[in-house]
């Protein structure tokens, strides 16, 4: 079993474009377009950018096209090397809270180009991204989709292989695509990454960013789901160590590695409220009010400090600071999730409160004081690309508790603007939001329109899981 992702890209320190060091020539006047001996030789000028590490070409997914100029640099087609450099390029950016140096969204390209799975799944995702982006609608993700699906029945069928952490990347990817797609299938994927770790070798070490995208996963679960999925992601996420050190930020989602501690607290505090409100019985209801009185107080004082540190998460035996991709943006980076990880942890605690009280309370002054503060932190989260990317449920948490039109409107421009990353957790922030404050509204005017809660809301319009 692998126990780290490959680098993905060969740097080029010489600055000669790849033609002249490939043939190993020692002069090139490095000029734009195209350098000058290849222009007098009528050769192909590789150009000077960094390159993909190509590990391995794809042996079944594809025929090496007949025609060399047909073929890019990555040994694809040129549709699928337009989807791939899509991948990497773009949506590796806007799925993660912190771009950091080594990115493992990134380092996932140059993996797929040695197996198909992996491949086809990289190459349906990016299809979807590209659909929504450009307001189109066409078969091309289902049909990467179902060669990915193909393949990945091939690879559970050899022991060996299913063991591999290719696997599990494969069902990872997979599992983005049905929550972009707004499928149903994403439990399926996520049932069998979870089935996977627990079969995996009782001493092997997964990869830190393939256990943190699944702990992130699992996080989001205790957040939005119930029943057996929850119970599932509970048995995972206590399984691994947790590690934490203070200020540290996940760069997964963007929120403290405290708060991780608090949202598994917080699910467990849930299901205790749930059973005593189901029973009846006055002890449980009693018991469960006093840790939620407890649990908000530690949120409460559970700030981020000044001084951060990135981190893949607090899953990981091993620990190691990150540094985000762009040097020249680092300060606005530390303080974009500074305020995101306080935001998250703000509504956090509204969360909590409303564990213990029904929808039709309204909100203590400490509560509202609490929201005020979120409100304060969003203006220091000014863009979509980072941070702000991973605020949906915040926004949904906190917007589900205000009234005042030009605060609803704000909440609702925020959501609005994931729209323009074409990811889905803005649109259905925003559907269950507007169904959230229509029937606030409706109580108000005596219409006496009860289930105000948005999980009840989410579960009324068959929302699952994607807000965050």
């Amino acid at each position: 079993m692998s126990r780290s992702l490959p680098e993905l890209v060969i740097p080029n320190p010489s600055g000669s474009c790849w033609t002249c060091i490939d043939e190993g020539l020692a002069i090139c006047d490095r000029k734009l377009p195209a350098c000058s001996r290849c222009l007098a030789e009528k050769r192909h000028c590789a150009g000077y950018h960094v390159r993909l590490c190509v590990l391995a070409r794809p042996k079944h997914v594809y025929r090496r096209p007949s025609a060399p100029s047909t073929v890019s640099s990555l040994g694809l087609p040129p549709k699928e090397d337009r989807l791939l450099r899509h991948f990497t390029n773009n949506i590796a950016r806007v799925i993660i809270a912190v771009d950091y140096d080594g990115n493992g969204y990134r380092r996932l390209a140059a993996i797929a180009l040695a197996d198909d799975a992996l491949l086809n799944a990289l190459l349906a995702l990016s299809a979807s991204h590209l659909n929504r982006s450009q307001k189109r609608t066409d078969n091309t993700p289902r049909l990467y989709l179902r060669q990915a699906l193909q393949h990945l029945q091939t690879r559970l069928q050899k022991p060996a292989q299913s063991r591999s952490e290719l696997t599990i990347t494969t069902m990872w990817i997979l599992l983005l695509f049905e929550l972009w797609e707004d499928g149903r299938e994403w439990k399926r994927h996520y049932d069998g990454i979870l089935a996977w770790i627990r079969g995996r070798d009782a001493d092997g070490s997964m990869d830190g960013f393939l256990t943190s995208a699944v702990a992130a996963s699992a996080l989001q679960v205790l957040l939005h789901s119930s029943g057996a999925t929850r119970e599932q992601s509970f048995r995972f996420l206590d399984s691994v160590a947790m590690q934490c050190q203070e200020g540290t930020i996940d760069v997964i989602i963007g929120c403290s590695l405290d708060t991780h501690k608090l949202i598994m607290e917080a699910a467990h505090l849930h299901e205790k409220m749930r059973l005593a409100k189901v029973t009846r019985e006055e002890k449980l209801l009693q018991r469960a009010y006093h840790e939620s009185v407890e649990l908000q107080s530690r949120i409460r004082t559970a700030h981020t400090p000044l001084v951060t540190r990135f981190s893949l998460l607090a899953y990981s035996r091993s620990q190691s600071a990150l540094s985000p991709a762009d040097r020249l943006e680092e300060a606005s980076v530390h303080e974009a999730a500074r305020a995101a990880a306080d935001i998250f942890r703000l509504a956090l605690q509204v969360y909590v409160y409303r564990i213990a009280h029904e929808p039709t309370t309204d909100c203590p002054t400490e509560i509202q004081d609490v929201i005020n503060s979120a409100f304060e932190r969003l203006a220091l989260v000014p863009d979509t690309v980072g941070p702000g990317v991973f605020l949906g449920w915040a926004l949904v948490v906190l917007g589900s508790e205000i009234d005042a039109l030009d605060r609803r409107e704000h909440i609702k421009r925020r959501l609005q603007s994931l729209t323009l990353l074409a990811l889905n957790q803005g649109l259905l922030g925003l559907r269950v939001l507007k169904e959230v404050w229509r029937r606030r509204d409706a109580r108000v005017t005596g219409r006496g329109i009860k289930k105000c809660r948005w999980q009840e809301v989410m579960e009324d319009l068959g929302i699952d899981l994607a807000l965050v």
